[in-house]
This record gives structure tokens, sequence and C-alpha cells, in this order.
């Protein structure tokens, strides 16, 4: 059996995986992150425990499409963090999430006509400064899984 039709696209037509996140991005509510925070940091930063939200920009690429997105992470004590996810068309992704050692995996859900879940699990590059990992993706129109990469500014 194919991937399940889109609720608005015209009969028998079908969203390619790669869709899930932008017809998502589309349908989202629009919110702004924002990062008040002092400057980019990883893992290891010095003051782990701030609640100050970090800011970073990047991408999520999906089945051969790609997405430009902001995701911001806030910290709340020396692993737990927060984090929210705004891509350049409207998708709000927000949930909690745990940083192991240079690993952080969150676990974000979104809204509005067809929601779902989104979790990235990936690594900090210190010479790079940037997370980069997989992102796994599910709603209404399926599942589809690919990659992403933020860098701090």
């Amino acid at each position: 059996m194919g991937s399940p039709s889109f609720p608005f696209h015209g009969a028998g037509r079908r969203l390619a995986p790669w869709g899930i996140v932008t017809v998502l991005l589309l349908l989202a509510g629009c919110q702004m992150i924002g990062g008040s925070g002092s400057g980019p940091y990883g893992p290891e930063a010095p003051g782990a425990e701030s609640s100050q939200g970090v800011v970073y920009q990047g991408f999520l690429e999906m089945d051969g499409g790609k997405v430009l997105a902001a995701l911001e992470i806030i910290r709340e004590g020396r692993r737990n963090v927060r984090g929210a996810l705004q891509a350049t068309s409207g998708l709000m992704a927000e949930g909690e999430g745990r940083l192991r050692g240079e690993t952080l995996s969150l676990e974000l859900a979104y809204g509005g006509d067809c929601p779902g879940q989104m979790s990235l699990e990936g690594e900090w590059d210190q010479d790079e400064r940037s997370y980069e990992g997989t992102v796994e993706a599910s709603d209404c129109t399926g599942k589809s899984q690919g990659a992403f990469r933020f860098s701090a500014s």
C-alpha cells in the first residue's frame, strides 16, 4: 500500500514522502523563536544550567527536499533541554529532549490540520559549531526520515 493521501489534494493525488515536512510547514501556524542567549553553545558549554535559549540556523532534508529552519535550544539543567523549531514557511514544532555527552535528542510535536511528531538525534561538532544528525517525522500523511544540520551563528 502506498503513502496515504493528503486530505487537501485532489482525488487520486498522493503526497510524496518528502512532502510531509513541506506541507506541514505551509499549514502550521507561525510563531517566532526568541533567542535571548548570550551566544551559541555546545554540550560542554559553561553555564550549562542556564535557561537562556540559543538559536541555531540550518535545514531539514527529507527525501531530497530541503527546508530552511531555525532551532532554539533552551537548557533546563545539565542534561534536560527544551527545543523549538521554526521553518521559513511557518512550521512551529516544540518539545523536550536531552543532552548526553555531545548527543542531542529532541522529541518535537507540531499542530495544524495534520498534527504530528518529529524526532531529532544529532551530534555536536565543536570545529563546525553545529549539530548534525537524523530526523524522523510522522503524521497523517505517513512517516518520513532524513537529516538535519543546525549551526551556531
